[in-house]
């Protein structure tokens, strides 16, 4: 799980962020989880390599910037592959201020938006994708 969710993730970042530094500058973007920030019973290795992945960005992004910005997007429940396995209550409703899980389409304008210059001073954040969780 901490393979998978920070050291893999952490080993690419430091690797990509020290070439773009070096060159032009660049964008990364990390994803988390909303489980990093309200953690569930069971979950706790998965909570905790997600929270570290979200102190890395805020500890990466000031030592890489200002030419690399780097943050976080924390998603809530999506319907992706993942959600195959969900009864099917669950892939209808969830407990968030929007009552629903997101669809996959509903993550891509946060990551455009951070990819692109409209979020030119953004750096370091973890954006929240979670129907208000």
């Amino acid at each position: 799980v901490m393979d998978l969710n920070f050291q893999g993730p952490f080993r690419l970042a430091a690797l990509v962020a020290k070439r773009m530094f070096d060159g032009d500058g660049g964008v990364i973007i990390n994803v988390s989880s909303s489980g990093a920030l309200y953690p569930l019973p069971q979950v706790g290795p998965y909570s905790g390599a997600k929270s570290a992945l979200n102190a890395m960005t805020v500890s990466f992004a000031r030592e890489y910037g200002p030419k690399v910005r780097i943050n976080t997007l924390s998603p809530g429940p999506f319907l992706t592959d993942i959600a195959m396995a969900w009864t099917p209550e669950a892939r209808e409703t969830s407990n968030n201020a929007l009552g629903r899980p997101g669809k996959p389409e509903e993550i891509v304008t946060a990551a455009l938006f951070l990819a692109s210059p409209a979020s030119s001073f953004t750096t370091g954040a973890i954006i929240r994708v979670d129907g208000g969780s």
